[in-house]
């Protein structure tokens, strides 16, 4: 990895091998120190976008986000190849994540220094607690998080490394005086209490120096002014601390002279009151606790395992939520053990507990507490202790625990507790972390390395080799990184290769039983532990959660409802997902929800064949009407947002067909496929929609004449897309009859206007006229101006063809205004893009810059991927035309690489201007100079081929 130092304790800055990185202006710095602020958790984009737009961003904000990504990703890793995947700052899920080590960080490693500041002093080595505090105080430069701190983001983190900034300073004082130093410590004490006159163990530390220096009565004035302050600032007391000293000061108790071990006083909050230290005589060595020693070893979870002991160092209350089997006991054990806190960590096992009432004699028992029957007996034994409780599995007692909890964190300011739970005991002060599947994406990833330790144990001497690394990944994806399942499906690796684990999983239950003898038994099957879960819920919750089962993928509410018949869904489903038995999809509008599979496995299995076929039949029906919607809605002012949802509806209508053709019902899946047709075309699911529509077309009975008109022309449009006009034409051949007998105008009209294009591009000019002339006249008596932009964009190319270009550029400039009225923005970037094919044939330079900046523009908003591929390829060739033939081949590196992934090529679409395009960028150029521009293009995402061109162009 590259040698990185990032900084935030000041202005935000990044050193790259030992040189400053130029970060740019305030907003990316800030996107910087956004991600950094999260430490290495993810941050959605969404979320991105409403921080550094404080809630009103731009309409081009995604995409502008996208150019700062890429421009930081330059600056923090200049060296990575053109293609390579960044390692810093990464793509994850919805959002992005910064992956560096937390010793990059300045700001982590000031902590660092303060908390083994804090420790040295706390066992009694002042000098080197005074190194680290030392260090960790040089590590601030300025103001932390200076060029944003009052960003919404940042203002927490302000306040929480400040607090440890005062929290440390205060150490370094204990140091100087653990050290003798009272004489020298007492005018930086006097400043420090000045600038902070509400710090109670700054005043504490500086009577203590005080009297020390032999001036009781200054020691006593100084206690007094700190009391009035606080009397007349907040109205309230000095702390027991405090009036310890003040006594302790005016008896001139002997135990003042002496310097005595210091309790550690590091913590993430600011300390409103503390008096001289306590004294414990307990040492590391002599800490008690009942943690297990696990035979195997930890694999993975680094990330959260980190995420865990931070939020421990600065919250009491720290819950682990998940479903069962995805680790949460034994990610709680690992961060508790690498705690050296001076009273345990003490674990409390809570799956024997049947009964609420015995909460507290379980933590009494574990605590050695004899009798403790509530909270009233637990916490005056646990008031004195820095004692760490960690609460495993209280989610079958989670409102006892909860009312214990929070009465026990009340009365015991010193006490800690890490509760694992399949949901938040949701009391004030608790710090959630919700454990998220292992990673399972590759060879390489934590969920392999798991099964492959797990089944060394049993096959000491087996080396997958890389087919067996690949099915391996395979086996780990669709066991949803499920720490538990993954162990159990490696049990079996001393009888069955990986390919038969792998073949077994379409009936996992029965194949992920028969654990170790020694686990619990909600453990010892996959089975036992989502039925763990799956008990614990009431009768209807248990039959919303079965019915969810029919998802394919995620979810919404509104289907939710309809599929499961539910009226209270919102209220089932905000408590599945409190009991992590439902995940939600951060940063999507509407709120998306999805189960796990081995969770929506045990959902089916709980059906009967009479509800599993009533379910289904209503997911079909939400289905349909769902896509008759969104179909109709996806040429509307609101394409983007409609596409997108459809988008993510795509595994549950891909579920749908596939089961109205089960059942015998073609038609319906006719009519899904026939309402996604024009999604399918922009988002390039070519194949996809050809296979549904060609089998829906054989399969069903044509009774419903608009139905099969509608879906030969997608099949129209969508072989047009692959290049095949032949097949093209035939389709709608075929439309023709069904759109006059359906009587459609704007059917008919739709069929007019594809043919004329066609036709045109078969050089059959005069034809294209007429069917074009029809169409045009068509959509107008149809009232459809979304056809109407249509047919004036195909007669402006069929102009084109004519060899009459300022009749076509007139037509593009009408079609584009009627698009735009009508909220109809394909077809303004179609015709846009046909306007500078025009502006190429006309050769004026100054017609075609504009022609291409227009264009840009419209790329620039553009949501499909195939428009946008076959833009790009069109502009290739224009920078040909005007001396700019190596950014055009730049541009066919970027088609050829994502177009190649999709299984699009602009070529064949366009047969005519494609070819010519790519023949003009490369003739100008040498071989070598093509494929080196070329292959910098490949590398481009698709962001950053956009700013690429508008910062050519635009």
């Amino acid at each position: 990895m590259t040698d990185i130092r990032l900084g935030v304790l000041g202005r935000i800055s990044a050193d790259v091998a030992g040189e400053p990185a130029a970060l740019g202006g305030r907003v990316p710095r800030s996107l910087l120190a956004l991600l950094v602020s999260e430490r290495g958790r993810m941050v959605s984009a969404d979320r991105i976008v409403d921080e550094l737009w404080e809630g009103a961003p731009p309409a081009s904000a995604v995409t502008t986000l996208h150019g700062y990504i890429a421009s930081l990703r330059r600056a923090l890793e200049p060296d990575r190849a053109a293609r390579a995947p960044s390692t810093l700052l990464v793509r994850q899920g919805p959002g992005y994540v910064l992956r560096v080590p937390p010793e990059a960080v300045d700001a982590e490693r000031f902590t660092q220094h303060a908390q083994l500041g804090s420790r040295a002093l706390a066992a009694g080595d002042p000098a080197r607690a005074a190194e680290e505090l030392d260090a960790a105080e040089r590590l601030w430069r300025g103001p932390a998080y200076a060029d944003c701190r009052d960003a919404a983001f940042a203002r927490p983190e302000v306040v929480r490394l400040e607090a440890l900034r005062l929290a440390a300073r205060e150490d370094r004082f204990a140091c100087a005086l653990r050290q003798g130093e009272h004489v020298t410590a007492v005018a930086a004490l006097q400043a420090h209490a000045d600038e902070h006159p509400l710090r109670e163990r700054t005043w504490s530390l500086l009577a203590l120096a005080l009297y020390r220096c032999g001036r009781q009565g200054d020691a006593l004035a100084a206690l007094r002014t700190v009391r009035e302050r606080l009397v007349e600032e907040l109205g309230a007391d000095p702390g027991p601390e405090l009036r310890e000293l003040e006594a302790d000061i005016l008896a001139q108790s002997p135990s003042l002279d002496l310097p005595g071990p210091v309790a550690a006083t590091f913590a993430p909050a600011a300390r409103t009151g503390s008096g001289p230290e306590p004294v414990h005589t307990a040492s590391a060595s002599d800490r008690t606790r009942n943690l297990p020693r696990h035979v195997s070893s930890f694999v993975g979870r680094q990330e959260q395992l980190a995420g865990l002991r931070a939020l421990l160092d600065e919250h009491r209350l720290v819950s682990v939520v998940g479903p069962g089997g995805m680790g949460k006991t034994r990610l709680a054990n690992e961060a508790a053990a690498a705690r050296d806190d001076l009273d345990g960590p003490w674990l409390v096992e809570l799956t024997t507990v049947t009964d609420p009432a015995d909460l507290p004699h379980a933590i009494g028992s574990v605590l050695g507490l004899a009798g403790a029957d509530s909270a009233r007996s637990l916490a005056p034994a646990l008031a004195g202790r820095s004692a760490l409780l960690v609460l495993d599995n209280c989610e079958h007692v989670i409102d006892a625990a909860a009312g214990l909890v929070e009465s026990l964190l009340e009365q015991c300011p010193e006490l800690r507790v890490l509760a694992t739970s399949r949901e938040p005991l949701r009391i004030a002060g608790e710090a959630v972390l919700d454990l998220p599947p292992l990673d399972a994406d590759g060879p390489d990833s934590e969920a392999v390395r798991l099964f492959r330790d797990r089944a060394r144990t049993l096959v000491p001497t087996w080396q997958p080799s890389a087919e067996e690394l690949a099915t391996l990944a395979e086996v780990c994806r669709t066991l949803d990184g499920m720490p538990l399942a993954i162990e159990l499906a490696a049990a079996h690796s001393r009888t069955l290769s990986v390919r038969q684990i792998a073949d077994h999983l379409d009936d996992r239950f029965a194949l992920l039983s028969g654990g170790t003898r020694t686990a619990p038994q909600r453990h010892r099957s996959l089975e036992a532990a989502v039925a763990w879960s799956h008990e614990s819920l009431d009768v209807a919750e248990r039959r919303f959660f079965d019915r969810l089962s029919v998802f394919a993928g995620s979810f919404d509410l509104d289907a939710a409802r309809r599929v499961t018949g539910d009226t209270a869904a919102l209220s089932r489903i905000t408590g599945l997902v409190a009991k992590s038995l439902v995940a939600v999809e951060p940063g999507t509008e509407p709120r998306r929800y999805r189960m796990l599979e081995t969770l929506r496995h045990y959902g089916d299995r709980q059906l009967t064949d009479g509800e599993r076929r009533e379910v289904a039949a209503r997911h079909r029906a939400w289905a349909e009407q769902f896509a008759e919607e969104a179909g109709h809605r996806a040429r509307s002012a609101d394409t983007s947002r409609w596409l997108g949802r459809l988008e993510a509806e795509l595994p549950n209508f891909r579920t749908a067909i596939a089961s109205a053709f089960a059942v015998g019902e073609p038609v319906v899946a006719l009519r899904i496929a026939t309402e996604l047709y024009w999604f399918f075309y922009r988002r390039g699911h070519v194949g996809e929609g050809l296979d549904w529509l060609t089998r829906g077309l054989a399969e069903a009975p044509p009774a419903d004449p608009a139905l099969y008109a509608r879906s030969y022309i997608g099949k129209a449009v969508l072989h047009y897309l692959s290049g095949d006009l032949p097949s093209a034409g035939a389709a709608l051949d075929a439309a023709q009859p069904f759109a006059l007998e359906a009587e459609d105008p704007e059917h008919r009209a739709l069929v007019l206007c594809y043919r004329a294009y066609f036709l045109a591009a078969t050089g059959d000019v005069s034809g294209a006229a007429e069917c074009g002339e029809r169409a045009l006249a068509l959509a107008r008596e149809a009232a459809q101006p979304w056809v109407e932009a249509e047919a004036l964009m195909v007669l402006g190319q069929v102009a084109r063809a004519s060899g009459d270009l300022a009749a076509a550029d007139a037509l593009i400039v009408r079609a584009v205004s009627a698009a735009h009225a009508s909220g109809h923005e394909w077809a303004a970037l179609s015709s846009t893009w046909i306007g500078l094919k025009i502006a190429m044939d006309m050769g004026d330079r100054d017609h075609l810059v504009r022609r291409a900046r227009e264009l840009v523009h419209e790329l620039y908003e553009e949501w499909d991927v195939t428009s946008w591929l076959v833009g790009l390829h069109s502009l290739a060739g224009c920078l040909a035309m005007l001396g700019r033939p190596g950014d055009g081949a730049v541009l066919l590196g970027t088609v050829a690489a994502i177009g190649g992934r999709i299984g699009f090529f602009p070529e064949r679409m366009d047969p005519l201007d494609g070819p010519r395009n790519a023949e003009a960028v490369r003739a100008a150029l040498s071989a070598e100079e093509f494929d080196a521009r070329f292959a910098e293009g490949r590398g481009m995402a698709r962001a950053e081929a956009t700013a690429y061109i508008r910062d050519l162009l635009g």
